[in-house]
């Protein structure tokens, strides 16, 4: 069977002169398409070795030696040192290494395909005369392990022979360098004071104070003009030495220059639910989407009371309404946010102007009023509700000094018939008159008697007085 041409491997250590030999690699761009082939079997090699691409950054370099026995192809990579669990960590601490690999060229092997069955090796599995054999093409490392013949980095199967391509008998070589024998004048990402593998493709490096962002073809994603760079999901958030902040997208592409961001971020309670950042310029805040790394809402002195419905906005003693589905702004003289972390989501309590009527708006894609704004006063409860064991929002609402229990889903529990309602362990205390009577959270009579003063006492039971005599009133 004849061979126009194709390569075996092998591997040879090689012995070089860092501050010269640096000079010949080049850019991976400029390689063939069979060279190309045994460049990424080689760095497929280096990251099965390391089993970790987050410790390992292999160089877009190489360095290509022929001659009439053989091919080889050479590159330079990071590895991080296996103790060290820190993914910024100091090059000093780090290992720089050469990896090389080598293939015999056809001119020193026979053509007969029969005679290479040293080089290729069939897969014992299939057993049947029916089944082709398999041949499979292995890299081996034998820079440790002499086990086995080697530690099999890196294998492919083929049902048929490895045509005009590579071969097995692959010993993986390699020398540890020492940064301070590196010729940086050759490649400018070969030595930096920290080093962050975001990935095996990007990388935030750091030189002489200032940080930056490049991939693994040495392109520049985040200019080195900055002290500090985060990486957030949805965004890089890049700070000067003057405090101002640079907002990247996930592309790379600059958004803008504040004078102060927040990132939202799944521990922030208040703020997790917001798709979007907060910008501070000239001390005034306002959102910017992640949908489209565009400005949202208009410049509030302060932001408060979000959840994955709405946020608020307070500026000239305003308060803006912004629905975090639509980003659409409704302002209102005074908004009453509920400092319960288990407040109504999609609820709020909501004054038209100073001085005058409460309502209660529910926010979704749109605003819808639940109770109109005519109310002198509106509080409201969570509770556990008796039917269904939930937690349910309850409002106590006052109507011209009258007051009666509402829930936005039931309607109105109790008539405005009653001088005060006050909640207690998920009851409710209802004054009428100078008489006290207690309900349950869905505003059901407990009991028809009715009390001069209800109190509970330390094991959670209600004590009702009426003149002298004291009572426990059940409540199950």
């Amino acid at each position: 069977m004849k061979f126009k041409f194709f390569f075996l491997f092998c591997f040879l250590a090689i012995k070089i002169s860092f501050s010269q030999d640096l000079k010949e690699y080049q850019s991976i761009e400029n390689l063939k398409s069979t060279d190309l082939k045994m460049y990424n079997l080689l760095v497929e090699g280096i990251y099965n070795k390391t089993r970790d691409t987050l410790s390992t950054h292999i160089f877009p370099l190489f360095k290509k030696v022929v001659t009439d026995e053989d091919v080889s192809i050479s590159t330079i990579a990071y590895l991080k040192p296996r103790s060290s669990w820190k993914r910024v960590y100091e090059i000093k601490d780090s290992q720089i290494y050469c990896y090389s690999i080598k293939f015999v060229n056809k001119k020193v092997v026979k053509e007969n395909l029969e005679d290479l069955e040293n080089y290729v090796i069939l897969d014992p599995t299939p057993s049947k005369s029916d089944y082709p054999p398999r041949y499979t093409l292995m890299v081996k490392d034998d820079g440790y392990s002499k086990k086995n013949n080697g530690y099999v980095v890196y294998r492919i199967v083929n049902e048929k022979p490895f045509y005009h391509e590579l071969y097995d008998k692959v010993k993986l070589t390699y020398n540890k360098v020492r940064e301070n024998l590196v010729d940086i004048s050759l490649y400018k990402n070969i030595v930096y004071d920290k080093v962050q593998f975001i990935n095996k493709n990007i990388v935030i490096l750091k030189n002489q104070n200032k940080v930056g962002i490049i991939n693994s073809s040495n392109d520049t994603l985040v200019p080195f003009d900055f002290k500090k760079v985060t990486m957030f999901n949805n965004c890089i958030v890049a700070e000067k030495e003057n405090s101002k902040k640079s907002m990247f997208d996930n592309n790379f592409k600059l958004v803008g220059e504040f004078e102060g961001l927040e990132i939202f971020n799944p521990s922030n309670y208040v703020q997790r639910y917001v798709d979007g950042f907060l910008t501070i310029n000239n001390q005034l805040r306002s959102y910017y989407s992640f949908s489209n790394y565009k400005k949202m809402t208009g410049d509030y002195s302060e932001i408060i009371g979000a959840n994955k419905t709405f946020t608020v906005g307070i500026k000239d003693n305003k308060s803006t309404l912004i629905n975090l589905n639509t980003w659409k702004e409704t302002t209102f003289d005074s908004i009453n946010i509920p400092q319960s972390q288990t407040f109504k989501e999609d609820e709020l309590i909501i004054q038209n102007k100073f001085g005058e009527k409460w309502g209660v708006l529910r926010i979704t894609d749109k605003i819808e009023t639940i109770l109109e704004p005519k109310y002198e006063s509106i509080c409201q409860n969570v509770v556990l509700d008796v039917d269904t064991n939930y937690r349910e929002v309850r409002y106590i609402v006052n109507k011209k000094d009258k007051y009666a229990l509402y829930d936005s889903k039931l309607g109105w529990l109790t008539e405005f018939e009653f001088k005060n309602i006050s909640f207690l362990n998920n009851h409710y205390l209802m004054r009428k008159g100078k008489k006290i009577l207690l309900f349950d959270a869905n505003g059901t009579l407990m009991t028809k008697t009715k009390y001069d003063k209800i109190e509970l006492n330390d094991d959670k039971q209600f004590i009702g007085y009426k003149k002298s005599k004291y009572e426990i009133i059940e409540t199950k």
